[in-house]
């Protein structure tokens, strides 16, 4: 239900958005891309495939970081816009580091998401395997098992749904700054009240949490 509302709660936003500038239309797709990922993320954390989700999670994070830069300088959009034009370092120089250490809304709680989700999800490295096969069948077989259970441990996948929630109320959350002045309805009351019922959520997966080994 939790992420039924959250995905109502993003679907909203942009019909509720007023005079926001044209010429920003990257800042907008951005957020769609943290949208979008939030429905295929939504969809795989609950079918415990819990790498693809955090993939998804990852994308979002830099999507924000992206849309919080151009959003504060606009004159890095057409950088942005024209990155594959300039190559890859011309660019970063240009463009500078998506997550900067003096950005005290990205940094550090949004770059640890990052961080945390492109190891579990985006890179093909040893953290990401926990949930991808067996490893006894593996072992045995040289073969990867794609019906296996990514995620049998119930109380750890109810963490990392926990996870995908936190994360995507903190990115939603880091959008209205980034809107400010320009979201209109009571669309901001809606995220209020779902960020005040998520923490009655989250206490009540607490004890739950602290009684596991």
């Amino acid at each position: 239900q939790v992420i039924d509302e959250l995905l109502a709660i993003y679907q909203g936003l942009p019909p509720n958005l007023s005079t926001y500038p044209r010429e920003n239309v990257p800042v907008l797709a951005m957020f769609w891309v943290c949208f979008n990922s939030l429905f295929h993320a939504s969809r795989s954390i609950l079918e415990g495939h819990v790498s693809e989700a955090f993939t998804m999670i990852s994308r979002s994070a830099e999507a924000l970081a992206y849309a919080r830069k151009m959003a504060l300088n606009p004159a890095l959009i057409p950088i942005w816009i024209t990155r594959n034009d300039l190559g890859r370092s011309e660019y970063q120089r240009q463009f500078g580091q998506p997550f900067p250490s003096n950005d005290n809304l990205l940094h550090p709680e949004i770059w640890n998401i990052y961080n945390t989700t492109s190891d579990y999800g985006r890179h093909p490295n040893m953290s990401a395997t926990i949930f991808t096969s067996n490893f006894e069948n593996m072992r045995s077989t040289n073969q990867v098992v794609f019906t296996h259970a990514y995620f049998e441990d119930e109380t750890n996948l109810k963490r990392c749904i926990n996870y995908t929630i936190h994360s995507y109320l903190r990115f939603i959350r880091i959008f209205t700054v980034i809107f400010d002045g320009h979201i209109s309805g009571g669309w901001l009351g809606q995220l209020q009240d779902l960020e005040e019922r998520y923490d009655q959520y989250r206490q009540s997966l607490r004890s739950e949490f602290l009684a596991s080994p």
